[in-house]
């Protein structure tokens, strides 16, 4: 009997789950400046300026996310991921003037297709993730990631260079 009854649970759980799942992707759908088809959001985000966000084809972005596109866009190509409490920000102090003046500058970030950023990820304003190309949990990314790269650590740098075909699809 308490097997039964988890299941039943289990799979009303997992219905309600679907329903928050398709009730966000309409949401963002409509918020954001594109949303691709077959995209999805996995969990609660954290996003300003949402039509300066461009999101491509099939993408995951999972929990806990931010996407701060308040001072340029942020362009997410096809088949992305970003893992969970991955940042993208657009916005940086301006440290060229004096404590008492600062203020922000901004500048776009720009993810090409098929980049995965890992766990707690950072990535900072005006940088481009080339085309398959690796982020390491927690890596603090401030310049260009050339294509089909992984790079790791604080500041990220690279550590390998990536397969560019998939096995057996020669």
């Amino acid at each position: 009997m308490k097997q039964i009854i988890s299941w039943l649970l289990l799979r009303v759980y997992y219905l309600f789950k679907t329903i928050k799942m398709v009730a966000l992707t309409l949401f963002f759908s409509i918020v954001f400046k594109k949303f691709g088809k077959g995209s999805r959001i996995n969990g609660a985000l954290t996003f300003y300026c949402p039509w300066n966000i461009e999101i491509g084809k099939y993408c995951t972005i999972n929990e806990g996310a931010l996407l701060n596109a308040n001072l340029g866009k942020i362009i997410i190509g096809d088949h992305v991921r970003i893992s969970p409490y991955a940042m993208i920000n657009t916005a940086n102090l301006d440290l060229s003037s004096s404590y008492k003046t600062r203020g922000h500058m901004g500048a776009e970030v720009i993810i090409e297709e098929g980049v995965w950023i890992g766990t707690n990820a950072i990535i900072n304003p005006g940088v481009s993730l080339g085309k398959g190309c690796v982020v390491g949990a927690g890596a603090v990314v401030t310049h260009d990631v050339e294509p089909f790269t992984l790079v790791a650590g604080v500041p990220a740098k690279k550590i390998k260079a990536l397969p560019q075909t998939h096995p057996g699809s020669e």
